[in-house]
């Protein structure tokens, strides 16, 4: 007996007839090997044969030369894909079918998102190495350089000293950050800075007489904010840009869901922030200012429409009205990237609304993968690779 894709049994004689009947057309050898795809089911064994170490029937899940990665065992089609099956001389004959309505994958070329050369760190998504083994702690945040494109679309990078590497997919790295730049810093651009991200030429005013001020961070690209320019922004490359001034994070109390702000409060500035509703009660729709928005403000009261009366704790002669959406609140602490906390025994909730158990804050430390405004993005390795969410305010050193 065989175990068919469904997990069904039967023979090799019916199986053959049911594929043929059902439109699975045979495919032939090319040069001596099955060009299969995946999706692709393979007969391994003779027609008639039964049981033993032949007869067995499976899904193609992988190709990759001569070896074709397979699903198959007595308990039906398995999700271990870790036998292989060498096209050779002396193998018992495979007969491989494909459904006639089966199209068949593009074929994988090398990454055009990276080069050789270049300086890459994971991303906040990257969970492990290609083939499987978990990403560990220091690997998590360490800079590595590409060393090679793979065919097969895979990027094999190796660490800074060049001691160790390893491949990775496309979408777990990023280019590394050229600096520490971060969101509400005060920066300058270079003299060699040329073109925003755009493409649209830097002009010699922006690099000679101009600061802006950092509004948000992607990657290696920072949007600025520049209010000389009438409230103009734009994104450049954090290359491009001098620190000037860091911006200094109150150190507040917890002040409870970030997204429901109000009175008594700590906000800064959200990215999207533009002009203020009403500016010191006697004017409306007034561009912010570069001093302004790196500061921290106390919500002084919160209106039915939607908006928030603040005044800046660094200078109360600035104050006004603003939209809620246009705030965040003010992090708690300065925990980034790279650095290692633990959950405070207060802790009661992740982000997703899940309890945080006892184990959590007990026995573990996590490494903080991201920062999102008051969120942080914790990953244990002591728990297989898992990652969460969980507020700044409930983590400590």
């Amino acid at each position: 007996m065989v175990f068919l894709p469904d997990g069904s049994m039967g023979n090799t004689d019916t199986l053959f007839g049911d594929l043929e009947r059902n439109n699975w057309k045979q495919i032939p050898k090319t040069n001596g090997v099955f060009e299969v795809q995946r999706g692709d089911i393979f007969i391994w064994g003779t027609r008639g044969a039964s049981g033993g170490e032949y007869g067995h029937t499976g899904i193609f899940v992988d190709s990759s030369a001569n070896i074709l990665h397979c699903n198959f065992g007595y308990n039906g089609i398995t999700t271990n894909p870790h036998n292989n099956i060498w096209i050779a001389n002396g193998q018992p004959p495979i007969t491989v079918y494909r459904s006639a309505t089966a199209t068949r994958p593009p074929k994988p070329t090398p990454s055009k998102k990276f080069k050789v050369g270049e300086i890459v760190t994971f991303t906040n998504i990257a969970m492990n190495w290609v083939g499987g083994t978990k990403i560990g702690f220091f690997s998590m945040v360490r800079n590595f350089r590409v060393n090679r494109l793979n065919d097969d679309g895979t990027i094999y990078i190796r660490m800074m000293d060049n001691s160790w590497g390893g491949n990775v997919y496309e979408r777990d790295i990023q280019l590394a950050s050229n600096n520490s730049i971060e969101r509400n810093d005060v920066v300058k651009l270079r003299p060699q800075a040329s073109h925003w991200v755009n493409g649209n030429a830097i002009n010699i005013d922006n690099k000679t007489t101009r600061i802006f001020h950092v509004k948000a961070r992607k990657g290696n690209q920072l949007l600025l904010y520049a209010d000389s320019a009438g409230g103009w922004e734009v994104w450049t490359y954090d290359w491009d840009c001098i620190l000037v001034s860091k911006f200094k994070v109150s150190k507040t109390g917890s002040y409870g869901n970030p997204n429901n702000i109000q009175a008594n409060e700590k906000v800064t500035f959200g990215q999207f922030a533009t002009k203020w509703k009403n500016y010191k009660g006697v004017s409306s729709n007034v561009t912010i200012k570069l001093n302004e928005y790196n500061s921290v403000y106390n919500v002084l009261q919160r209106n039915r429409d939607n908006t928030i009366r603040i005044q800046s704790q660094e200078d109360a002669t600035i104050h006004g009205w603003i939209k809620v959406s246009e705030a965040e609140k003010a992090p708690n602490n300065q925990f980034k990237r790279g650095d290692y906390v633990k959950l405070k025994a207060s802790a009661t909730h992740w982000v997703n609304g899940d309890a945080i158990v006892i184990e959590n804050k007990t026995t573990r430390s996590f490494l903080v993968k991201i920062r999102n405004g008051n969120t942080l993005l914790v990953y244990s390795e002591a728990a297989n690779g898992w990652q969460t969410w969980v507020y700044d305010w409930d983590v400590t050193k």
